[in-house]
């Protein structure tokens, strides 16, 4: 399937085709049309940014260029150095997901769902977390998810609760 062939994203039911205002990303959550062993559709939550950022040096003449922001700082040795911020859309409108099993079982989007717009960062990795803890992303086979936050990881889990049932029973 072709990336322009991708379901529109949902919010609150409705199509989505356009960033509000003050909003740098969003939380999400794509549904495969793929079934996994257990006869359930695979699933990934994720963040994406709409807009990211990049630094580039002042140039010379000092005129600004389209869509950045001046600021100054002091490098280690000291000595001022000015830079612009640019900001710019990202692929948000076609994107599916970081996960590397998507690509490797060739998974193809069957709903995709914005679950929070935010217009910070720190938002975006709260969300997510609360997100995945909430659907018990890394207990649940149909989720691709691997790790949450780089702090907690599929395999692991897995061994702890299979630790934890041993000790009940």
């Amino acid at each position: 399937m072709k990336k322009e062939d991708y379901p529109t994203w949902q919010y609150k039911s409705e199509d989505f085709t356009e960033m509000p205002t003050g909003s740098i990303g969003f939380v999400y959550r794509v549904v495969f049309s793929e079934l996994n062993d257990d006869g359930d559709r695979y699933q990934y939550i994720g963040k994406k940014l709409a807009v990211s950022t990049e630094k580039k040096k002042v140039l010379i003449n000092g005129n600004k260029r389209k869509n950045h922001i001046r600021f100054t700082y002091k490098n280690k040795g000291g000595k001022r150095v000015d830079y612009e911020v640019l900001s710019k859309n990202t692929n948000w409108q076609s994107y599916i997901g970081s996960s590397e099993l998507i690509e490797e079982l060739k998974l193809t989007p069957m709903y995709r769902e914005i679950l929070h717009l935010c217009s910070r960062k720190d938002c975006l990795s709260y969300y997510e977390q609360k997100e995945m803890f909430t659907h018990e992303a890394l207990e649940n086979d149909a989720y691709l998810n691997s790790n949450i936050g780089g702090t907690y990881y599929k395999q692991a889990t897995i061994k702890y609760k299979e630790e934890v049932e041993d000790e009940q029973s």
